[in-house]
C-alpha cells in the first residue's frame, strides 16, 4: 500500500484560474510494525558491521593492535569520524580529526525529518502536519527509524575496573537525541556510564530533531566524555572530545537524472494538450517512476514545491532522504485576509519512509508585494562548479530579487543555514512574475565543464523573425490558431504577422529592456562561476510589456524541463513556418545540437503561456540520489 500512497494520489479537481508562474482522505493498510525483540535483533544485526561487536571492544586493548592515535589508557568516543559508514574500533581511523568537525574529517548525521512508519496521518491541519515527523517525537519508530541514526561507541581502554565516565552535550544539545539501540530507549543526558559498561563498550544512536534553520546555529554538536579515575597515570586521556554535523539541506541540480515527473491534476477543464504531451515525453523518455499528477488545483507545479535531499554515509553507500519543500507564499484572498497558498499542503501527502516534507516562513519578513518571489520558479540550482577560490560541488541556489527585496526571511534563512549552496542573487523585479526560470535554465553538455547555460536573448529572436520575413516578402505570420484572453475573459486570435510584431514598439521597447536586464543577469552569473561564451547557449525569446513589468511575447522556449543528460523539455513558441519548418525551433535545436541535446516540444499555450508561465513553471521533478557524498568536498 506504501507505493499506492505515493504514486497513486489522485482526487477529484476543478481547474481554478491562475495568473502568472507564481500567483495564483485517503484510506491505506495500517502498517506492520515488528515487536521489539524483532526491532532489538534487526538493530543488532545492522549494527553488526557499523558498530562491530561490543563485547569484542576490549580485544582492542591488546597493545600491540592499538594504533598511535588511540589512547594507551584512558575513555575514547568513536564516531564516524573518517566518512567511510563503518565505526573503526580496532584501529585509529576513526580518531583522526574526530574533535573539529571540518571538511576533511568529522562525523555527520541526519535530521530524522522522514516518516518511516507513515504515522502522520493526511487528516492533519497544515501546521499539525508540519510539525508531524520522525524526530519531532521522543521515541524510536521502528526498524527504519533505527537507520536514520547515526551510530557512536563509548568506552574505556586500560582503565581501572572502578572507573566510570560521564557522557555530555557541550554544544547544540537542543538539537540532538541519543537512544540505546538494545532498548530502543532515549537516553537521558548528561549520561553517566558505570565501569562494566565501559567495560563492554556503549553503543549508541544520534537523531538530528531537524535541519539547521538559521544561521544561529552552524549545524556542529559536540559530545564530551569523561573519565572518572582518581588515580589514573599520567599518560592517561580522561576526557575525548568529537564534534558532529547534522546533514545540510541541499536543493537539485539538473544532472542528476528525474525518476519522477509531477505536474498538477487540473481537472475538468484543464489543458489537455499540456498533459498528454507531457506524459508522452515521460514515456518516451523512460523517466524511471513515470509520470504523477498531483491532487490540487494549482497548475504552477513548479512554484508551489521544491525537491531536495539530506545525507549521510552509510556501509558502501550513501543514506539519503528525499525533501519536499512547501512554498512561503501567502495568497490573499478578496477581503485582504492571508493564509499559506493551498496547493503547498501537497507535500505533506508525499511524506513516508525516506521521504520527508518541510517548511519555512517568517511572517515578520515577508513582502506581500513580492510574495512572487517566494515560488520555486525563482529558485534554481547552478550545477557544480569551482572558480576563484570558491566552491559549490553539489551546486549553488539562484534566485532573484526584486529592488532589494529577496523574498521571504525563513525560507532564506533556511537555505543560508546550510552552509553549501548559499544562493547567488541576481536582478528579476523588472519581469511581471519575478522568476528567475524565466530568462536562465542549465543542461547537461558535452563539454569541459559538463553542462551550459540557456539564456533568453531577445536580440536573437529579433534577428530570426527579421530575417524570416525579408527572405519571404514580409508575408509570414506567427501564433497562427492560438488565442489571447481579454480582459473580459473572453478568446481574442493570437495570430500576428511578423511585419506587426517586428513594428510594434510596445514589444521593441519590452524587448530592448530586456536586452540591457538579461546581460545583467549573465554578468553576475559570469562572475560567480567562469562560465564563458562558449558556455553560453543563447535561446529567441521575444518579450512584451504588460502594466510595465516585462513578461514572454512567444512561448519562453527557455522556461523547459530537464529530465536527463540529452534532452530538454521546451514549450512549442509556434514560430513563422517556412517550408513547413517553424524557424524558431529550428533556431533552438541548432544551438544544442553542438552538445547532443535533443528537444521535446511540449504544447503549453492555453493553460500556461497566455497566463505568464510555460512548461517549467507547470511541472516538476524529483531526482535520482547522488552516487557521490556532499562531505567529499564539503565547504
Amino acid at each position: 500500500m506504501r507505493q499506492q500512497r505515493f504514486y497513486g494520489l489522485l482526487l477529484a479537481a476543478a481547474l481554478l484560474p491562475g495568473f502568472g508562474c507564481s500567483d495564483s482522505t485517503q484510506e491505506e493498510d495500517p502498517r506492520v510494525i515488528e515487536t521489539p525483540n524483532n526491532v532489538n535483533n534487526a538493530n543488532n544485526q545492522n549494527n553488526a558491521n557499523n558498530v562491530n561487536n561490543a563485547n569484542n571492544a576490549n580485544n582492542v586493548n591488546n597493545q600491540n593492535n592499538v594504533e598511535p592515535m588511540l589512547p594507551s589508557a584512558g575513555i575514547d568516543l568513536i564516531v564516524d569520524s573518517n566518512r567511510d559508514g563503518v565505526l573503526d574500533l580496532a584501529g585509529d581511523l576513526d580518531q583522526i580529526g574526530e574533535e573539529a568537525w571540518s571538511a576533511d574529517s568529522g562525523a555527520i548525521f541526519l535530521p530524522n525529518i522522514d516518516d518511516d512508519d507513515e504515522s502522520c496521518s493526511l487528516n492533519l491541519d497544515a501546521l499539525e502536519a508540519a510539525d508531524c515527523f520522525d524526530g519531532a517525537d521522543e521515541v524510536l519508530d521502528g526498524p527504519l527509524d533505527v537507520e536514520d541514526l547515526a551510530p557512536l561507541v563509548l568506552r574505556s581502554i586500560n582503565a581501572a575496573e572502578a572507573s566510570e565516565a560521564l557522557l555530555t552535550i557541550t554544544k547544540g544539545a537542543e538539537h540532538i537525541r541519543l537512544f540505546d539501540p538494545e532498548t530502543l530507549e532515549q537516553v537521558s543526558m548528561p549520561y553517566s556510564v558505570t565501569a562494566e559498561q565501559l567495560a563492554g563498550g556503549v553503543n549508541l544512536l544520534v537523531e538530528g530533531k531537524d535541519v539547521a534553520r538559521s544561521t544561529g546555529w552552524d549545524g556542529i554538536v559536540e559530545l564530551t566524555a569523561e573519565l572518572q579515575w582518581a588515580e589514573a597515570p599520567d599518560n592517561a586521556e580522561l576526557v575525548d572530545v568529537v564534534q558532529m554535523r547534522v546533514a545540510p539541506l541541499l536543493l537539485r541540480h539538473h544532472l542528476d537524472p528525474a525518476t519522477y515527473v509531477f505536474s498538477s491534476e487540473l481537472g475538468v477543464g484543464g489543458d489537455g494538450a499540456f498533459t498528454n504531451d507531457l506524459v508522452a515525453a515521460t514515456n518516451a523518455s523512460g523517466i524511471a517512476n513515470g509520470h504523477l499528477e498531483l491532487p490540487v488545483q494549482d497548475q504552477w507545479a513548479q512554484d508551489y514545491l521544491e525537491t531536495g535531499y539530506v545525507a549521510m554515509p552509510k556501509e558502501g553507500g550513501i543514506h539519503t532522504i528525499d525533501v519536499f519543500i512547501r512554498s512561503s507564499n501567502i495568497e490573499v484572498d478578496r477581503f485582504g485576509r492571508g493564509y499559506l497558498r493551498e496547493a503547498g499542503s501537497v507535500v505533506y501527502q508525499l511524506k513516508g519512509e525516506d521521504r520527508a516534507a518541510m517548511f519555512a516562513i517568517d511572517t515578520d519578513d515577508h513582502s506581500l508585494e513580492w510574495d512572487t518571489l517566494n515560488s520555486f520558479g525563482n529558485t534554481e540550482t547552478i550545477p557544480p562548479h569551482s572558480y576563484n577560490g570558491e566552491s559549490y560541488p553539489v551546486g549553488r541556489i539562484i534566485r532573484g530579487e526584486a529592488f532589494g527585496d529577496r523574498g521571504d526571511g525563513g525560507m532564506r534563512g533556511l537555505f543560508e543555514a546550510q552552509r553549501i549552496q548559499n544562493p547567488l542573487w541576481v536582478s528579476t523585479g523588472w519581469l511581471l512574475v519575478g522568476h528567475i526560470d524565466e530568462t536562465i535554465s542549465f543542461v547537461p553538455a558535452n563539454n569541459a565543464r559538463g553542462w551550459v547555460m540557456l539564456v533568453n536573448d531577445a536580440r536573437l529572436a529579433t534577428e530570426i523573425l527579421a530575417t524570416a520575413n525579408n527572405n519571404n516578402g514580409g508575408g509570414l505570420t506567427m501564433f497562427q490558431d492560438k488565442a489571447w484572453i481579454d480582459f473580459r475573459g473572453r478568446e481574442v486570435s493570437a495570430a500576428v504577422s511578423l511585419n506587426e510584431a517586428l513594428n510594434d514598439p510596445d514589444i521593441m521597447s519590452a524587448n530592448a529592456e530586456a536586452i540591457v536586464e538579461v546581460d545583467d543577469q549573465v554578468l553576475s552569473i559570469k562572475q560567480a562561476t567562469g562560465l564563458t561564451d562558449d558556455e553560453i547557449v543563447p535561446v529567441p525569446f521575444m518579450h512584451q510589456d504588460y502594466n510595465g513589468s516585462s513578461t514572454a511575447y512567444q512561448p519562453g522556449m527557455v522556461n523547459g524541463l530537464v529530465p536527463n543528460a540529452s534532452e530538454f523539455w521546451a514549450p512549442d513558441p509556434h514560430g513563422p513556418v517556412v517550408n513547413g519548418v517553424d524557424t524558431m525551433k529550428a533556431a533552438f535545436e541548432e544551438r544544442l545540437a553542438p552538445f547532443n541535446i535533443q528537444i521535446r516540444w511540449i504544447e503549453d499555450w492555453d493553460m500556461f503561456h497566455r497566463l505568464n508561465g510555460e512548461v517549467h513553471c507547470g511541472s516538476n521533478v524529483l531526482r535520482q540520489h547522488p552516487t557521490t557524498g556532499w562531505w567529499e568536498d564539503a565547504q
